[in-house]
């Protein structure tokens, strides 16, 4: 009996979280076997016994799920491959792309039954698309995660994040398969493969799909159609690799992915598209010359600026497919090739006139072919009465979506608030008095000293008096400026003016003086 209370600790401790074989390292055996399986299928030496090991693998990886709607999706039959290397690899494409899925599932699950850390652990395996950000639902499940009260909006807003990387993954790819046709390279079971993944990521668990979707979203869609269409390309690349008919099928697919977005987000998300553009070779010139980073905010921006629009273009596509069909057939790669040599022309820190070259080519894309339209028009003052109106508005909506733990939304209008204020008044701002100008920026940012920025204060997931603080400094400061405007600035005060910013601001006097 004096062993009695060792073996009640170990059985605890086999029984307890930490004790268990974690999900994490569990999640890298099962995908290192599928890539390890892929690599040695398409070099044409397939491992003996090797899709034996991968289903004891997956078995084992199958413990860790407590979910019914995850632990049904990852058990899936598969049809045994057998000696058939194209079935094979259509075997690892969809065990590739169920693996996100099935995560999404159980981490929503550990969150409902109030396991932070297991949603954690589980977030960590969803593979994310170039340029996602996991920023904010991580800030979500830190802040709010273990409050019952917000436990629904964290819940929605990681299952918001899922479906969109998984659908920004599914576009990606489908794009590499198309170049992997057109090039020829690409092998019967590599091309069989990377269809299978993209067809199964493309179907979202509706379980998954509901906890996601916002009740007011009417541009929403169910699980793609493309079945009879992927059959037919699985069908053709058995036969030949060569000239396989992928338009049908990616139509299809782009057309059922999920869309989170409202006819309201649209709209507005085409218009930020265009400022983002105008405002990337702005940033560039300022912080990049003679190939060197004199100012490395500015430059950084430019990039940030160039990612954000990209991240906004994959969100619009499948929509587009509905409501720019012909621009989309006809320029759509286009407009991805145009974008790909703006972000390398960043990269290789080319001269500022190459990089307002692109962007003023890929903006007249987007005017003349897709319709997409964003500029103000009328006097300086109308244009100021109407960026302050717009900016306060943003402003107030982003609070309110703040106030309530909305945070994705509250960023959201804040960066919209962000781009209007700095095309509209701070250039203006800037020849009449630089200081304002950029204490004025810094309010939507980071802040100064003891007075965080609306940024900041949103990603530290601020509330109460903290947090409208910091958005009637943002107000106040949009007021400051808009105030100055309505004075005139005559010839020779800007003249004088040029001469000051060139002492105060050094470096940053070319973009100034452009303003001027």
């Amino acid at each position: 009996m004096r062993f009695c209370p060792f073996i009640i600790f170990a059985v605890a401790l086999l029984a307890s979280p930490a004790a268990r074989c974690d999900i994490l390292d569990d999640h890298f055996a099962i995908r290192s076997g599928i890539d390890a399986l892929s690599l040695d299928l398409h070099g044409g030496r397939p491992r003996e016994k090797g899709w034996a090991d991968l289903v004891n693998r997956r078995e084992k990886f199958a413990r860790h799920f407590t979910s019914p709607d995850a632990l049904a999706l990852w058990s899936q039959p598969q049809v045994d491959p057998g000696d058939d290397p194209i079935q094979l690899a259509r075997n690892l494409g969809e065990l590739r792309a169920r693996l996100p899925h099935a995560a999404a599932l159980e981490m929503l699950a550990s969150l409902r039954a109030g396991n932070i850390d297991a949603t954690r652990q589980w977030r960590a395996t969803i593979a994310l698309p170039k340029y996602a950000s996991a920023v904010e639902g991580a800030l979500a499940l830190q802040r709010l995660g273990t409050s019952s009260s917000h436990r629904d909006g964290v819940e929605q807003l990681l299952a918001r994040e899922a479906v969109s990387w998984q659908a920004t993954r599914a576009r990606e790819q489908l794009d590499d398969l198309a170049r992997l046709s057109a090039t020829g390279r690409g092998n019967p079971a590599l091309l069989a493969g990377r269809a299978a993944e993209i067809q199964t990521l493309a179907e979202v668990p509706p379980a998954l799909l509901d906890l996601a979707r916002n009740p007011d979203s009417p541009i929403a869609t169910e699980t793609p159609i493309g079945r009879g269409t992927y059959e037919t390309l699985q069908s053709a690349i058995a036969v030949s690799p060569a000239g396989i008919p992928l338009d049908d099928w990616r139509i299809a697919i782009e057309s059922g992915l999920p869309n989170l977005l409202t006819a309201e987000d649209v709209q507005r998300n085409e218009g930020i598209i265009l400022k983002l553009l105008r405002l990337v070779p702005m940033e560039y010139q300022a912080g990049v010359r003679d190939g060197e980073i004199v100012i490395p905010i500015e430059y950084r921006e430019a990039k940030s600026f160039t990612i954000q629009a990209q991240r906004i273009l994959s969100e619009l596509t499948p929509i587009w497919r509905v409501t720019r069909a012909d621009a989309l057939a006809s320029r759509g790669t286009a407009v991805r090739d145009q974008f790909a040599a703006l972000e390398n022309a960043i990269a290789a820190r080319e001269s500022p006139a190459e990089v307002e070259r692109l962007t003023g080519e890929l903006t007249a894309t987007l005017r003349d072919d897709f319709g997409l339209a964003s500029r103000r028009s009328g006097t300086t003052s109308d244009i100021v009465a109407e960026a302050v109106l717009e900016i306060r508005a943003l402003l107030s909506e982003s609070l309110d979506a703040a106030r309530v733990g909305q945070y994705r939304k509250a960023e959201a209008t804040r960066l919209e608030a962000y781009i209007n204020f700095d095309l509209d008044l701070e250039a203006r701002t800037l020849p009449r008095d630089p200081q304002l100008a950029l204490s004025s920026e810094k309010t939507f940012l980071d802040g100064s000293a003891g007075k965080p920025g609306i940024k900041a204060a949103l990603d530290s997931r601020a509330t109460g008096e903290e947090l409208e603080a910091a958005y009637t400094r943002a107000l106040a400061a949009v007021d400051e400026c808009a105030a100055l405007l309505r004075v005139g600035l005559s010839p020779s005060a800007a003249i004088t003016s040029a001469v000051l910013i060139i002492a105060r601001e050094g470096l940053e006097a070319v973009v100034i003086l452009a303003a001027l």
